[in-house]
């Protein structure tokens, strides 16, 4: 009987102050859409660098790293590569997807499949590196090109600084481009440049066999000095954490925002409240009936967000991640008491006031 009462009021409430109604749900609906998205961001960063999907080598015998180069890109029992790098001190040697680095380059454009098959010279340069050049060489680079082991080399993108985001060693063992300069791996070869090291990203978790077959494949090599095997790290989990400790301040301080609009949306309906305690209504139900008011409002807004989330993660696959049912779960019970809780602190005073008064006209 409460139940239907409450929901019964609910309705009420939203047809008497509809402005007020569709306000507040659109405010709570885009307060949760922002924070599922930047929470499905954070949870992409997150897996891209925990799950078992990279391959670091360090050798000291630039034979060897090319030959498990070629080892690696001619196995059928390995998933397909998303990219493989060849690094040294200075350079990157890289053969990729397309996709692998487009959301890097805020200027240019990657490698097409031609210049990465055929050995073009072509390079991609780190934004750090393009702003460590003279001024009169930054005007002129993407013109005019640069020099890389005696040969002209077009310059036809820029890489982010990803550098100051990450440790060096998270860098070299997940990162395909971690030097100031790209160029397609077929070119890097055809220069005899000495790599000393290696990664590689697959496009999917390796088996047990898959791992085993990858450790005999990298045994065979003598001079190696270090080797991750693609496994599982969570030594970025407190960068997880780190980087959505801001996103959670500022969309907790809008939900205050928004649970403030619905205390005042739900404060215009205070009439009919008091008269409920007039005739004998008790606090605790009162609170029930805004705790069922706050429950479909949040529920209404929560469903919605997630419905919208779903859309976006069709258009932005490469960038976001859907999080676990456990923790949209999680969320949606997190909004729902925290708006809860925002409104009965501003409600329950009033409350109080309503027992007190006496000899209220009813109009």
């Amino acid at each position: 009987m409460m139940l239907r009462s409450s929901v019964r009021n609910f309705g009420k409430l939203c047809r008497c102050h509809p402005s007020f109604a569709a306000l507040s749900i659109l405010s709570l609906l885009i307060t949760t859409l922002s924070f599922l998205v930047l929470m499905e961001k954070s949870y992409y960063t997150y897996q891209v660098s925990v799950t078992q999907e990279y391959l670091y080598v360090m050798d000291d015998s630039p034979e060897e790293i090319c030959a498990l180069y070629h080892d690696l890109q001619e196995n059928q029992n390995l998933p397909d590569i998303v990219s493989i790098s060849l690094l040294d001190d200075q350079y990157t040697g890289i053969a990729c997807d397309t996709k692998a680095l487009a959301n890097l380059l805020p200027y240019g454009r990657i490698f097409t499949p031609e210049e990465g098959a055929q050995g073009a010279n072509v390079a991609l340069l780190s934004l750090e590196y393009v702003r460590n050049l003279p001024q009169e060489q930054i005007d002129q680079i993407w013109d005019d090109g640069i020099e890389i082991a005696g040969e002209h080399f077009e310059a036809v993108g820029g890489l982010t600084d990803i550098a100051r985001y990450f440790p060096p060693e998270d860098l070299l063992s997940f990162f395909p481009v971690p030097t100031l300069i790209a160029i397609p791996a077929e070119t890097y070869l055809s220069l005899s440049m000495q790599p000393t090291m290696l990664n590689c990203r697959f496009t999917s978790v390796l088996t047990k066999e898959q791992t085993e077959e990858l450790r005999r494949m990298i045994s065979s090599c003598e001079h190696i000095s270090t080797f991750y095997l693609p496994g599982t790290r969570n030594s970025s989990f407190q960068r997880f954490v780190e980087s959505n400790v801001i996103y959670i301040a500022i969309l907790l301080m809008a939900l205050i925002a928004v649970a403030f609009i619905v205390t005042c949306w739900f404060q215009t309906d205070q009439k009919r409240y008091q008269i409920y305690m007039i005739c004998g209504a008790k606090k605790r139900h009162i609170v029930f009936f805004l705790t069922v008011d706050m429950l479909l409002l949040s529920q209404i807004a929560y469903w919605g967000a997630l419905a919208c989330t779903q859309v976006i993660n069709r258009g932005f696959s490469d960038f976001l991640m859907p999080l676990p049912l456990v923790w949209r779960v999680w969320i949606g019970i997190g909004v729902f008491a925290f708006c809860w809780l925002v409104v009965l602190l501003r409600s329950l005073p009033l409350l109080q006031h309503y027992r007190n008064v006496s000899g209220f006209e009813v109009k």
